[in-house]
């Protein structure tokens, strides 16, 4: 979506689904993606090394659990990730997450303890998770830019995170971030996956 869209665009657009209205929703389109992964790579190249892999699960009804605000499937995750990576959830400065609704970003956020429940709303209302923050959040634009590409959408998440730690456009602002995470969603909640990546030289 190669077009900018004030809060008041996004607050005014049209109802798809209450609560929800047109710029909540990213839109489905086509596309694919692939990433090559290389053991010896360009000299003048950032190295960018995978730390962590996570997988998660939860077939439960929406209708059945106790939360409606927790992502259990991006929870579990997020944990086998961060203890495959030997590193603690406060160590991570970019994440990509999956937000086909704009719900959906936020409760990842929360779920993987990026940020406190609850609290999402307002560090993005006042830019908190935007660049040159601690922590930058979905800086490529997240779903709402690239569109839905159904299982693209977790390899495009890959390769911009990759660019993000490298450093390069359209990221430079971004400084020389070390470690970043990436989550991706099939269904609501139903297998989630992680991927800790760390910019080692």
């Amino acid at each position: 979506m190669k077009k900018q869209a004030t809060l008041k665009d996004v607050l005014e657009s049209e109802v798809v689904a209450d609560p929800l209205r047109l710029y909540d929703v990213a839109p489905a389109v086509d596309g694919s993606a692939a990433v090559i992964l290389c053991n010896k790579p360009i000299k003048s190249d950032a190295v960018i090394r995978i730390d962590g892999i996570g997988v998660g699960a939860y077939g439960t009804y929406l209708g059945q659990r106790d939360s409606l605000t927790e992502l259990h499937s991006v929870r579990d995750a997020t944990n086998m990730a961060l203890r495959m990576a030997h590193v603690s959830i406060s160590e991570i400065n970019l994440a990509e997450v999956h937000d086909t609704y704009s719900i959906l970003g936020m409760l990842a956020l929360e779920s993987m303890g990026l940020v406190r429940p609850g609290e999402t709303p307002r560090l993005l209302s006042t830019g908190a998770l935007d660049a040159g923050n601690k922590l930058v959040v979905n800086a490529g634009g997240g779903l709402k830019a690239m569109g839905f590409p159904g299982g693209a959408s977790g390899m495009y998440e890959l390769a911009l995170m990759v660019m993000e730690l490298m450093n390069i456009k359209p990221f430079e602002s971004l400084g020389r971030a070390e470690l970043g995470i990436v989550q991706d969603m099939a269904g609501f909640d139903l297998v989630s996956t992680a991927v800790i990546l760390r910019r080692v030289s």
